[in-house]
């Protein structure tokens, strides 16, 4: 088979097509995400992803659902290797910042911030596992986030690798967790978060 340049414009647009236009750091397609996920206080919800291509992101991007939040006093994003046991240890992140989320239908795109001794920008490696996490403290109103509904797909939940999951009862974006502290069975959709 002859490889030339049209033919690799069609992969190209293929991939893009199919959620690899970020250099496959986007856990799914952003047209495979209409649900719009409810979030509660003190959790932590992770999504998953493999990336298929080496790239250095500077941040996390997020879009709300048809509900804002109101008056949080904690919102942040982060990301987390995956080892093969299936812990989280986080990597990269954003600073808490209180005015995000605050509209509905709005895309949220924060950089990666210094703190804690973590980096401003992060080099993603082709096949490691990692997962993209929203974490949200709030007395009021929280926001919902487009992702995939899977609701349906409940006997899926148990296979590995994991796809998604949850962590109670956190008042910051955790050093790290295990894999045994995460539920996955209470949350219905896997949340859109991408890096830029």
């Amino acid at each position: 088979m002859t490889f030339n340049a049209s033919r690799a414009n069609v992969l190209t647009a293929a991939a893009e097509f199919y959620g690899d236009g970020l250099a496959g750091v986007e856990p799914f397609p952003r047209w495979a995400a209409p649900a719009a996920k409810a979030t509660g206080n003190g959790v932590l919800y992770l999504t998953y992803l493999t990336p298929s291509q080496s790239y250095t992101a500077t941040g996390l991007s997020i879009v709300t659902g048809g509900a804002a939040g109101a008056t949080p006093t904690l919102c942040r994003m982060g990301v987390y290797t995956i080892d093969a046991a299936g812990a989280g240890a986080l990597v990269a992140a954003i600073a808490n910042d209180t005015t995000l989320f605050a509209t509905a239908s709005t895309k949220y795109a924060r950089a990666f911030d210094a703190g804690g001794g973590l980096p401003t920008s992060y080099a993603y490696r082709a096949g490691q596992r990692y997962a993209h996490g929203v974490l949200i403290l709030s007395a009021a109103a929280f926001p919902t986030f487009k992702g995939v509904d899977l609701a349906t797909q409940s006997g899926l939940f148990a296979l590995a690798p994991r796809l998604f999951g949850q962590l109670t009862g956190q008042t910051d974006l955790p050093a790290s967790f295990v894999a045994a502290s995460l539920a996955a069975s209470t949350q219905d959709a896997a949340i859109w978060i991408g890096a830029i």
